[in-house]
């Protein structure tokens, strides 16, 4: 199955040493743009899109899925040791919340802080 650009989940950030930017997405991080600029660096992203799109296409192969298309229920099962579980509670009652909400809270600050 083939999927356009606007599908992917798109990445920009500055280059090394803070010199120009580089443009890549999640799922298909080995496709790269860079330029001195934003714009500079999507327009060669969008180049080196096409041009894995067609070889992929030749060579009859999928294109990786993008997040966007694949469904997530929202919920996950995780087993974790029971002092954790009573540190959690103790801390979501301190602050007033659920425990759902305490770690919803703790996880998007962590994933934020990993994907910057």
């Amino acid at each position: 199955m083939f999927y356009n650009l606007e599908d992917y989940t798109l990445k920009i950030f500055p280059g090394e040493d803070g010199k120009g930017y580089i443009a890549t997405t999640f799922e298909m991080p080995a496709i790269s743009g860079f330029g001195d600029t934003i714009e500079d660096a999507m327009k060669e992203f969008r180049e080196a899109f096409s041009l894995a799109r067609e070889v992929l296409e030749e060579d009859n192969e999928d294109m990786p899925e993008p997040l966007s298309k694949k469904r997530y229920s929202g919920q996950f099962t995780i087993r974790i040791p029971k002092d954790l579980h009573y540190r959690l509670a103790e801390a979501a009652s301190n602050q007033q919340i659920s425990v759902n909400q305490l770690i919803n809270y703790l996880l998007s600050k962590s994933v934020g802080e990993l994907c910057a």
